[in-house]
Formats: structure tokens, sequence, C-alpha cells
């Protein structure tokens, strides 16, 4: 059994192993699912987990995947990956203590690499906010936009789940302002469920003697710097409840000491900023198998780390509000979740990023004389170039174009681009040898001697484009009486 390799192993090498069972299965047949059809087109090993090829049907037909819906085969990448899953007639049990009760509760599991994949997939599958009908599908096409991450059980290597408890004055309690100036009394980073949300009341008048909290790590290393976050959630297993006091569960930051491992002063580590909507205790799925999704907001996305561990933490509205329920005696609200020492289950809490590839920042700069580009959507793709001399400049690249109200400033000889739609293509030059100039077509050269396609007349009474003395000339129109061509002498 892959679960019997497994003991003694640090959490990177269980989930080397696991991926190493799971590329065995290579490839999978089109398989009907509750509410999804999956296709298996190809497996490969990646750092801490697997990269799963998938192709997937829901009731409206094939599901087109990506920011486009593009995406004909989408690529999830899972990080440290399960293999259990339950099973009443399964030979592997596992077991835990209510922290309520104070009961042991036992489940019964399998081990199924396949199975317990398909599910991770379909799970993901239907957290996901970028599924599309098949209509934009480009055959063939794959993805790389969805990385699902489970925290390591115990003995961690890279990340951790916990239970961090602020208890006092068991069961009289304490003032709601003393309980929360708490930095912590225990932790719990070993159990296979426990309270990540409670809020308890003692038996004394508007005294309160317990808050818990979660703390949950991804390691989201994998993403990458060069991409960016269109969209997260974070889902748990709620294998109990409870709500006396009407509570909701909030999902914000959490800063252990360390990565690993939590101790009880970790609890007064977590933040105050909303990183979810609230999702109610009342509306929990409590069945001990159903994920409740949160999906996360602007400032939960800015918080997952591209390159390195991403921390969560849980816990009560009233105590991230830092506003207390109406008290009645010796009662409780909690959320019992499973937690990642189930080893291996489809029911350890994880966070599905959907990402793609970020825009790339450009700098532009000078040999001699500086210039500034402003206004809307300037944009620079790789291999333009700009150079710049002494007060003039040339554009090189391909389709360089500046649209209405982009302005290009020089130190030395200032000009700027006015109009609509001002295109420069390859290789065209702008020539400004003093002052500044306005541009009004395409291939116009400008210099002291502004003559316009054509060449100063060497003879005459001129200076610069000023008018003839000597003859009815406007500007620099062509004379009627005399023969010259295209502004030269003839």
């Amino acid at each position: 059994m892959i679960l019997d390799s497994l003991t003694g192993k640090t959490a990177t090498q269980r989930s080397a192993l696991k991926a190493d069972e799971i590329v065995k299965i290579e490839s999978l047949e089109k398989t009907a699912r509750e509410d999804y059809s999956i296709e298996i087109v190809g497996i490969e090993k990646i750092n801490n987990g697997v990269s799963v090829l998938v192709k997937a049907w829901d009731s409206n037909g094939q599901i087109g995947f990506g920011k486009d819906g593009t995406v004909d085969i989408e690529r999830f990448n899972i990080v440290n990956p399960p293999i259990l899953v339950e099973d009443p007639l399964g030979t592997i049990q596992k077991s835990y203590i209510d922290p309520i009760t104070d009961e042991e509760v036992t489940k019964n599991f399998r081990e199924d690499p396949q199975e317990a994949l398909l599910q991770c997939i379909e799970q993901t599958i239907s957290e996901k906010k970028q599924r599309f009908s098949s209509k934009n599908i480009v055959r063939n096409k794959i993805g790389n936009t969805t990385t699902t991450v489970y925290p390591d059980a115990n003995t961690e290597t890279s990340t951790v789940d916990a239970r961090v408890t602020e208890e006092n004055n068991f069961p009289t309690g304490v003032s709601w302002a003393t309980l929360k100036a708490g930095s912590g009394t225990a932790a719990d980073d070993t159990s296979a469920a426990t309270t990540a949300v409670q809020l308890r009341s003692g038996d004394t008048t508007d005294q309160w003697d317990r808050l818990d909290r979660g703390i949950f790590l991804f390691d989201t290393s994998g993403i990458g710097a060069d991409q960016q976050v269109d969209s997260a959630t974070f889902s748990f297993v709620a294998a109990g409840k409870g709500d006396s006091f009407s509570q909701s569960v909030s999902l914000t930051s959490s800063a252990p000491a360390s990565n690993t491992a939590v101790v009880a002063g970790d609890w007064d580590s977590l933040g105050s900023t909303k990183y979810a909507s609230d999702i109610t205790i009342a509306s929990i799925t409590a069945d001990d198998s159903t994920y409740n999704v949160m999906t996360l907001n602007a400032a939960g996305e800015a918080a997952i780390s591209l390159t390195g561990i991403t921390k969560f933490g849980t816990l009560a509205s009233g105590d991230i509000d830092n506003s207390p329920p109406t008290w009645s005696a010796s009662t409780q609200s909690f959320v019992t979740m499973r937690f990642a020492d189930n080893t291996g289950t489809t029911k350890d809490p994880k966070l599905v990023v959907e990402h793609s590839d970020a825009p790339l920042n450009y700098t532009l700069t000078a040999a001699a004389g500086a210039f500034t580009l402003t206004g809307v959507a300037a944009t620079l793709k790789v291999g333009y170039g700009i150079i710049a001399s002494v007060g003039s400049f040339t554009l090189t690249g391909v389709n360089a174009a500046f649209t209405k109200t982009l302005s290009i400033t020089a130190a030395v000889g200032s000009f700027t681009f006015t109009g609509v739609a001002a295109t420069l293509g390859v290789g065209r030059k702008i020539i400004a040898s003093v002052g500044s100039f306005v541009l009004t077509g395409v291939d116009v050269a400008l210099s002291t001697t502004a003559w316009i396609f054509g060449t100063k007349p060497s003879a005459g009474s001129w200076t610069n484009t000023t008018k003839p003395s000597d003859s009815g000339w406007t500007n620099t129109t062509k004379p009627s009486d005399n023969g010259w061509t295209n502004n030269t002498k003839t």
C-alpha cells in the first residue's frame, strides 16, 4: 500500500511518493461523474505534486477553460495530492476526538489514487470561475491556469494548519475586552478535525471564556512570479457546527512564527482585513464530506504569494469585528473543520487559484536627450526600441503606433504629436533641429528651413518660409506665372 510507504517520511517525501503512484494512471477515457464528465489526457510529476491535463463536460457540453473560454485541455496542478477516499467498507481507519463532545469519531477509508484524483478535479472544476461554453474552444489548446494546494500533514515540511485558542477563567469567564486582549493559551496542529472557529460564553452575565481561531498555510510557490491571480477560493469540510450566537466564519490573514508548527502565541497573529465575504454558520454544510467554499476578494487575492507561502486564518465574525453577540450563559457558536492530518484524503482544507500570464512592463531609455510617453494605454511590445540623440529620435520596430492625446517630449528640441491615430511605421524618422513643432501627417520632416516635400529656392528675397516681396505667394504655394517645380527654380 502507498500509505505504508509514507510512514516516517517528511511532507515533501510523502508528496513525492504519492505523485509517483498517481502518474502511473497516465490517462483516463471520458468518465461520467456526478456533475461533470472528465477525461484525463495526461499526467506528469511536478515539485510536491502532479500536473494533470483535463478535458471536461457539464450538462451543456464541453467546458471551455481559460480567461476567454478558448482552452480545450486545462492544466490542473495539484500540490500534496490526495490518495484516500471515504468508504464505509474501507480497511483504513482514521480517528479524532470531537472537540465539542470529547468523543472519539472514527471514519473508514480506502486507498484509491484514481478516485481521489477524480474527486479533487471535480471539486476544483466546481469552484473555478473561468468556466465557459464550448463555442470559443480552440482544439488542442492547453491551459495553465489552475493550482490546487493542500497544507502539509504532520510531520510538516513547508506548511501547517492548526487551531489556536484563548481560554480564560472557565467556566465563569472574563469580560469581552479581557478575552480579546489575550495572547493565546493553547494550540493543536496534529488533530484530524478540530474547531477552527469558536466563540463561547461563561456562566456569569456578560462574561466570555473562549475564542478559537484557525490557521491555514499553503505552499503556492509553484504558481510563479510571471503569473497573476485571476480568482481564488478557500474551501473546508465541516464535521460539525453549532450557532447559539448567530455567527459567521470570517477569512483573514495569519502570521505564525513558524511555517511548519503552531504555538499558543500565534493566536494573536491573525489580521483584521476580511479576505472573503463571511459565510454564516447557519448556511454551512456540516456533513463531514461537502466542501464549503469562500471566494476571495481583491484583498484576499493580493495576499496570495506567487513565490512562497500563503497564510490564511479563520475566526468568528464577532471576533474579527470585535463585536460580542448578545450574551447567554454557557453556550457557543463553533465550526469543527477537517484538517490536513487526515493524511491524504479529499477532505483537507484547500486553496484553489486560477492564474494567467502577468503583463510585462518595459523601461524606455535614451542615450542622450530624455523623453516621456504620456496618455492612455501607451503600449510597447517586446523588441520595440526607441533611440534618441540630441533633438531627434527614431522609432524602430513593427506597428509602433501612438494614438490620440499621446505626447512625446524631449529635453532638447522638444516636440509634440497631436491628432488622431498619428502612426509611425518602420524606419520613419522625425527630425527637429530647433524648438518645437506639431506633426500633421506621415513622413514629414521639419527644420529651421521648414520646406515641406521640397527644396528651398536658390534665388530670391527669401527668409525661411517668409512670403516673397515681389510676387503673389501664399505660404509655400507654387507661383502661377513662373517655371517652378515643387518650390525649386527651373
